[in-house]
């Protein structure tokens, strides 16, 4: 089933009124947890999250250290295209399993972000390799 909704994780206070953007709209949902709490699997703290109908732009998120969900529709998309590009440099290099950021999900033929990697990890490898040129 695919998400509807864009969620931001509050990671350095509970959620409260002037701790999320407006301008974006207003939250079609909030939660705080009673303490800060871990975000299995990626291993990350919040202190709650927000829903939008609609995501926000990264300097919004950035602008009230909100940290988008990889769950959302936009990072998974951009998450799985990073994700070919890192792979094939993975296969290519025969990284052990163990060390890899992808495997290979050979029913819809492509490379996928491994449950625990986070997007700032696959973005640093990826920018990394596009940095080096070691892209095709």
């Amino acid at each position: 089933m695919k998400q509807r909704f864009f969620r931001y994780y509050s990671t350095q206070r509970p959620v409260d009124i002037g701790t999320y953007p407006k301008s974006a709209g207003t939250p079609i949902r909030i939660h705080n947890y009673d303490n800060r709490t871990r975000i299995e699997p990626w291993g990350f703290l919040a202190w709650g999250y927000l829903e939008y109908a609609a995501p926000l732009d990264a300097r919004q998120a950035d602008d009230y250290e909100l940290k988008p969900s990889p769950e959302n529709p936009d990072v998974k998309e951009k998450m799985s295209k990073q994700a070919q590009v890192v792979g094939e440099w993975e296969k290519k290099h025969r990284v052990p399993e163990t060390r890899r950021l992808t495997w290979w999900y050979p029913d819809f033929g492509e490379f996928i972000p491994k449950e625990f990697v986070t997007p700032e990890q696959l973005e640093k490898c990826y920018n990394a390799l596009t940095k080096r040129n070691e892209v095709a």
